[in-house]
């Protein structure tokens, strides 16, 4: 080492103080550029390039710092991985047009890390994420380089050219978002797919089909896509990186194909539709929070043993044996279904009378069986069969106003002369209130009494007066407790005509307020 700053010493004489590039001992660089040097050069051995610049080579190996400590050489600040090659961890440069060099000190440049060319600038009140170099229009990332971290790129609202060369097998979350560029290679496509890793599906719609050849969903490629209903996945694919199909809360079954190897951290998180899925037993690894929030999961269809699952690396706790099937054969028909929501009354039908059940459909179904439990008899009865694979409700009529029903589904499949039943999906629906009626009335000089019947399940009422300066009607009182009385004393005139209408209400379990129809008008003269 005093080997080294003698010799540092002598040059910086020699040259008349010029600045001498920055090596691990932390010297200054002769010029902003971050060239690669060579290895074959002496420790204190002087390189004399075509420009005129002087260079001091790499110091010896006695001077090598260990793996994980942070470095800087001339824009970059970086670290020296277990391998021996460099990660970017930050660049500290200040020009446009960034060339990042193949090697930094000698050693091999083959990632790009988290956020290295993202700040937090504080403005103050406010705080936000901005590209280190906002004035940064391209970069050129060399070849070698083989890992693109989180954000690296993120919000250089200016870089609208970047160089990514073959060598590129990972892309990391959001790593080019808010970028000119990125948003150049998504304009009019459908899918931004680079080096066979899809990168973005942000423009995909509906049922989807992932080009033959990807090998790779990068992370958080779908992410936020409300617009996708389903996936069709080549065998190419092995790889689902983390959010990859985060919050697509239209996916409802997921069919991961044959040779998928890796499943990241919150792949299908917050897909609030999602029944089930199927993952092969290819699978060695499934991230945490695989399916956060994915309410309605029933089954996880696993091509391997209980043993081979077993040995799956995982640590989320979120996977239950009942909800894992094992030796699951791609050739089975997918038969689950969700039923657990409907609407009331259908169009152009009588107000309580009518029910529509919907469900979400099982995507190997040729049709389903709709039952209504009979409380009389104690039996489920057949109501009717929906045909169509791709139907999803059916509707009831004729029936009792406030009053609860009982029902399930299920899908069924024909294959080879075989029919396959999907498990029934269990579900509580109940039709509005009835319609009230305003029995008697009477009334004084300032008041008016309302009687009505009672109406089948109501949990209390509404009564309105009709007000004759804004020509609506308007809420008067909340009836409860099983009362169906109301006195009016409010600002009542004598001699006076005013219109009543009252409506019975139903609070449901599983939340919500469901309405009758209001009474036909009432009018009351005061005395």
């Amino acid at each position: 080492m005093k080997k080294f700053v003698a010799g540092v010493v002598a040059l910086s004489i020699a040259f008349g103080g010029l600045a001498l590039p920055a090596a691990e001992s932390g010297f200054a660089a002769v010029s902003a550029s971050a060239e690669e040097m060579s290895e074959d050069y002496a420790a204190n051995e002087q390189i004399s390039l075509d420009d005129g610049e002087a260079y001091i080579a790499e110091q010896s190996g006695e001077d090598v710092q260990v793996a994980g400590a942070t470095l800087t050489y001339g824009d970059y600040n970086y670290t020296v991985l277990e391998d021996g090659t460099v990660e970017i961890s930050k660049y500290i440069g200040s020009s446009k047009k960034v060339n990042i060099p193949s090697k930094l000190n000698g050693k091999k440049v083959t990632s790009i890390g988290e956020r290295a060319f993202v700040d937090y600038v504080d403005f103050g009140e406010t705080t936000a994420d901005y590209c280190v170099g906002l004035d940064i229009t391209s970069v050129v990332i060399p070849d070698g380089v083989t890992t693109i971290g989180d954000e690296a790129f993120c919000h250089c609202v200016n870089l609208k050219s970047i160089t990514v060369p073959s060598t590129v097998s990972n892309f990391g979350y959001n790593a080019f978002c808010a970028t000119p560029w990125l948003e150049a290679q998504k304009a009019n496509k459908t899918f931004f797919i680079l080096n066979n890793i899809l990168i973005d599906g942000s423009n995909a719609e509906g049922n989807i089909t992932i080009p033959d050849g990807v090998t790779k969903i990068a992370a958080g490629a779908f992410e936020y896509n409300g617009k996708i209903t389903n996936v069709n996945f080549p065998d190419s694919v092995t790889v689902i990186e983390k959010f990859a199909f985060y919050e697509c809360d239209k996916l409802t079954h997921i069919v991961l194909p044959k040779k998928v190897t890796y499943i990241g951290n919150f792949s299908f998180g917050n897909c609030f539709e999602l029944v089930t899925i199927v993952i092969p037993k290819t699978v060695n690894h499934i991230g945490d929070y695989l399916f956060e929030q994915a309410f309605h999961l029933k089954k996880v269809y696993y091509t391997g043993s209980k043993s081979d699952w077993e040995k799956i690396e995982m640590t989320s706790a979120e996977f239950y044996d009942k909800r894992v099937f094992y030796n699951y054969d791609y050739s089975q028909p997918i038969l689950d279904i969700i039923a657990d929501y409907f609407n009331r009354d259908a169009d152009g039908v009588k107000k309580g009378t009518s029910l529509r059940f919907h469900w979400v459909t099982a995507p190997d179904a040729d049709g389903y069986k709709f039952y209504i439990y009979n409380s009389s008899t104690k039996k489920w009865v057949n109501k009717g069969t929906v045909r169509d694979g791709k139907g999803e409700y059916f509707e009831l009529y004729n029936l009792t106003p406030g009053t609860t029903y009982k029902y399930r589904v299920r899908s069924y499949a024909k294959r080879n002369g075989k029919t396959y039943w999907g498990d029934y999906s269990n579900g509580t629906a109940m039709t509005t209130p009835g319609k009230a009626v305003i029995k008697s009335t009477s009334s004084t000089k300032n008041s008016i009494t309302l009687k009505w019947g009672k109406v089948k399940s109501a949990d209390g009422y509404r009564v309105y007066r009709y007000d004759s300066k804004t020509k609506k009607w308007k809420k008067l009182a909340t009836v409860k407790n099983g009362k169906t009385r109301y006195v009016d004393k409010k600002s009542l005139k004598s001699k006076t005509t005013y219109k009543y209408k009252v409506k019975a209400y139903h609070k449901w379990m599983y939340g919500g307020t469901f309405w009758g129809d209001a009474s036909a008008a009432k009018s009351v003269k005061t005395k």
